[in-house]
């Protein structure tokens, strides 16, 4: 265990007592998800995974529609970087799986990760989704980073999804067991919630939808922009690139 893992681990036992942390040791939004997670009544010895302790709940139509717009986004980062220590999952707004990608038959603590669980910071403590869905930004969350001492050895990596109209739909997710590299599995996120984002676009009813972009190459990419336009040829939606490629940031009819 390297030194700043070693100091991250002496600051939680110290935390878990009621004392402050030390300043600048964690990032602030790891350091608020640490407060919010003691403040729930969790302690860092927890054992939660290996022992089942989440909630566990039926997926709504709302899930199922937002599982159906990643899983082939889930499958193509898979391909890129899948590996046995590893898993990809998406989460709802509530922090409930609803989509996973991780390799069949796996005997692991990722075991207890699969749709319909939820992995909320009054579940698990601090992870990187819990910190995406909370702060609406991408995340980073490794080893002694994490609130429970069972995900010690965990490192994760989410990113936002945002719906049509820019509202937070849920985030996506690498974790599993190691390290990898953080700023190339970040990027890889962000293409795949993109892609994700446009699968939104496309699902919509009543809506043509509109594909453009000043470089014909990024068309059929994450990258393209696209505009949501309904029968009577009002703009409803436009993506974040059709946004910043039209000049209209936040775009709302």
């Amino acid at each position: 265990m390297d030194r700043l893992q070693l100091q991250l681990h002496s600051a939680r036992q110290q935390f878990a007592d009621g004392l402050p942390l030390p300043a600048g040791l964690l990032p602030e939004p790891i350091e608020r998800s640490w407060e919010r997670s003691r403040a729930a009544g969790l302690s860092p010895w927890q054992p939660r995974l290996a022992r089942g302790q989440l909630d566990v709940q039926a997926l709504t139509d709302a899930d199922t529609q937002l599982a159906a717009c990643v899983q082939p986004e889930l499958e193509r980062l898979w391909e890129l970087i899948g590996d046995s220590h590893w898993m990809l999952f998406c989460v709802n707004p509530q922090n409930r799986i609803v989509q996973t990608r991780k390799p069949a038959g796996i005997d692991s603590p990722l075991s207890a990760l699969h749709a319909g669980r939820r992995v909320s910071e009054v579940d698990v403590g601090t992870t990187a989704p819990a910190c995406t869905l909370m702060d609406g930004l991408p995340a980073i969350v490794a080893g002694n980073q994490h609130y429970l001492q069972e995900f010690a050895r965990f490192f994760c990596v989410s990113v936002p999804l945002r719906g049509v109209n820019g509202e937070l739909l849920g985030a996506l997710d690498l974790t599993g067991i190691g390290t990898r590299n953080a700023g190339t599995m970040l990027e890889r996120l962000k293409h795949a919630a993109l892609a994700t984002e446009n699968n939104f676009f496309h699902a919509l009813p009543g809506c043509r939808i509109l594909e453009l972009q000043h470089d014909p190459r990024l068309l059929g990419s994450p990258l393209q922009a696209l505009l949501a336009v309904q029968d009577d040829g009002t703009v409803y939606a436009a993506n974040r690139a059709a946004q910043q490629l039209l000049g209209v940031p936040d775009y709302r009819p």
